[in-house]
């Protein structure tokens, strides 16, 4: 599969809004170039420089119905999902351990003492917002998820096996 990247900047340096000019959205394994995100898809462009204010080096992809953006919001490598009609379906932020609520952090310290953080990632879809955070120790890794009572659920282990 082709990679095309795409480096148009959202932030103008002295501007204080987010702009976007001439987007290309690409589509297919060869990465063709099927549309134009501001010309084309005005609503997408709109909503996404509003939820996004601070995105940066944009990369846009077309399959079927739905428009898929990779880019990086303040440090972080997100991935988000847009309808053809404008809506945002999803996105997902990966994380690091600072980037994780305080609260989360001192359960999962409470709960878990003997292990440290793994991996996080961020996912926010209709509305909310939910982790999924993998902590490790010498013997397995364990991965969890938040509820939206902003509880700790496990929802899975996997053991670490001995170097031979």
């Amino acid at each position: 599969m082709a990679l095309i990247l795409s480096s148009v900047s959202l932030c103008g340096q002295n501007d204080s809004h987010v702009s976007l000019k001439n987007t290309p959205i690409y589509e297919g394994e060869i990465g063709r170039q099927v549309a134009i995100l501001e010309i084309d898809y005005p609503e997408i462009a709109a909503g996404f420089s509003i939820v996004f204010p601070a995105a940066s080096n944009p990369l846009w992809l077309k399959e079927g119905n739905s428009l898929y953006v990779y880019f990086l919001n303040m440090d972080k490598k997100v991935t988000a999902v847009f309808s053809d009609k404008g809506r945002m379906s999803y996105s997902i932020a990966v994380l690091n351990l600072a980037d994780i609520p305080e609260l989360f952090i001192h359960q999962i310290k409470k709960e878990y003492p003997f292990f440290s953080f793994f991996s996080g990632k961020q996912i926010q879809a209709g509305g909310y917002t939910a982790y999924e955070l993998i902590i490790e120790n010498g013997n397995e890794f364990i991965a969890l998820s938040t509820t939206d009572e902003n509880e700790i659920v496990v929802t899975g282990r996997m053991r670490k096996t001995a170097k031979v």
